[in-house]
């Protein structure tokens, strides 16, 4: 079974397989060795391969070498390596994959994955096995006894695997301009003069180039139309109100507590009076529209989003 869980940046995928026991024959042996390595070619390589199985295999730390020193590592609690084991050793060194749980210091106790009838034989026969590439992203691997189903002879083999992912570095949006400046003729004319001028300019097989079009197009724009600027976050302020908050902030600055007091009641008063006085306003222009069928101007409007939650809000 292989399941493909998609990320923002990457793809884990994940073969769950159960291996012949030891004493198949090695036809048996052969056929799923091949067919889980086919499977394990068909993972893109920049993807997380993780494969966890009952191998039945033993791997043995002691026969380790220059070419396995990857892929087994010194915590194995199995003496010897078995025949599955081998194929095992050469699954992995073909797809540069490496056995995770002989990485991590533990008791045996909580490394043997099976134990036998007798209570007495156990051996370390599941793996989980990933990526050599991922290898450090694994924190931690053991064998939890508790976790039992039934009476199956197998254990529970857990691996914690954390990320460490590159940030994606976001991309600026272009600057805008303010189309609706076309309406003035003025702008209207220095805007087609650029545009004329910068097209005289090329060559004429150059004229069917549309990355150089879009390109010319914005140059124009951003030399001829001007760049909307940032709305103040409280346009509803009046001069007058300004005022009396120039007042109570001098006020504050000479210690004269008493003057500062009695102007913030009044600042607050104005401000409160200020701002439905501008939502009354909006209202009427956004009626307006309305009873004029000017839909787009009233869906365009920044006003009659603020608007509806503004009185929602009461």
């Amino acid at each position: 079974m292989c399941i493909n869980f998609f990320g923002g940046q990457l793809t884990l995928t994940i073969i769950v397989a159960y291996a012949p026991t030891e004493v198949a024959d090695d036809e048996t042996k052969n056929a799923f060795f091949d067919q889980l390595h086919q499977v394990i070619l068909q993972v893109p390589p920049h993807d997380i391969t993780i494969v966890l199985a009952d191998f039945n295999a033993t791997v043995s730390s002691a026969s380790r070498d220059p070419q396995t020193k990857n892929i087994i590592g010194p915590e194995s609690p199995d003496p010897i390596t078995n025949n599955n084991g081998d194929r095992l050793q050469h699954l992995c060194s073909a797809g540069g994959l490496s056995i995770v749980d002989t990485w991590f210091p533990r008791k045996n106790i909580h490394k043997w994955t099976w134990y036998s009838n007798d209570g007495k034989t156990c051996k370390a026969l599941d793996h989980i096995i990933i990526s050599s590439r991922w290898k450090s992203s694994v924190t931690n691997c053991r064998m939890y006894r508790g976790a039992q189903l039934g009476n199956m002879d197998n254990r529970l083999l857990v691996a914690q695997l954390r990320l460490k992912l590159k940030a994606v570095p976001s991309s600026r949006a272009p600057p805008r301009v303010r189309s609706s400046h076309l309406q003035d003729p003025t702008i209207t004319s220095a805007f087609t003069s650029s545009i004329s001028n910068r097209y005289n300019t090329l060559a004429r097989e150059e004229l069917t180039n549309w990355n150089l079009f879009v390109s010319t197009l914005k140059q124009a724009a951003a030399d001829s139309i001007q760049r909307p600027h940032h709305t103040p976050r409280r346009p509803w302020i009046s001069p007058t109100t300004l005022e009396i908050i120039e007042l109570r902030r001098a006020a504050r600055l000479r210690g004269d507590m008493i003057e500062y007091r009695r102007l913030n009641r009044i600042r607050n008063t104005a401000i409160q009076e200020d701002r439905e006085r501008f939502w009354q306003g909006e209202a009427e222009r956004l009626e307006s529209a309305a009873e004029n069928n000017n839909y787009t101007q009233v869906y365009r409007t920044q006003g009659h989003r603020n608007l509806c939650r503004h009185h929602f809000l009461q």
